[in-house]
């Protein structure tokens, strides 16, 4: 017998599927303009992609876990989730760039770039991990915001105190 508890619903997955949007956005913003457009055919394009795949892989994972643990406060999940997007997507990044680096044979130092992550934490962090934590509080809160309006929806008010023209 399965859990049922532990599978991901339609709007768990679109949440982390929104929340895995931002923090790319926000990531892009810094990425972007020190590395340039996200490609494999050099070694500062190769890095871009790697940072932008990990923000969007590490950021959807913890929003995952701000659905399973994290249910009744969204916004302070959010922030958890942006905190640890902003910290491990850094690790992630420096292991998928050789692996992506697809113009020279880098062997087995993809096992050897997560060291690299510390001073990258210790070099960008400070803008990063804020970043992030911008993008996790802006899904929580639209999340807040699109369940007080579909409660509303479900209750029949729409928001507005006259009654509406097609009403007896």
């Amino acid at each position: 017998m399965e859990d049922d508890s532990r599978r991901l619903s339609g709007g768990q997955f679109l949440w982390a599927t929104l929340a895995a949007v931002l923090f790319v956005a926000l990531a892009s913003v810094l990425v972007v303009p020190w590395f340039g457009w996200p490609t494999v055919s050099d070694s500062d394009g190769a890095f871009a992609l790697a940072s932008l795949i990990a923000a969007a892989l590490v950021g959807w994972l913890s929003w995952v876990g701000v659905e399973r643990y994290c249910r009744g406060r969204p916004i302070l999940g959010g922030a958890a989730a942006g905190l640890f997007t902003g910290v491990f997507a850094h690790p992630v990044a420096w292991f998928l760039w050789p692996l992506l680096h697809l113009t020279e044979r880098t062997g087995g130092a993809a096992f050897l770039m997560p060291l690299a992550s510390v001073w990258s934490l210790l070099f960008v962090g400070w803008i990063t991990v804020p970043l992030a934590i911008v993008a996790g509080v802006a899904t929580g809160v639209i999340r807040v915001a699109v369940n007080r309006l579909s409660a509303r929806r479900d209750s029949g008010r729409d928001g507005s105190d006259e009654p509406s023209v097609n009403s007896p």
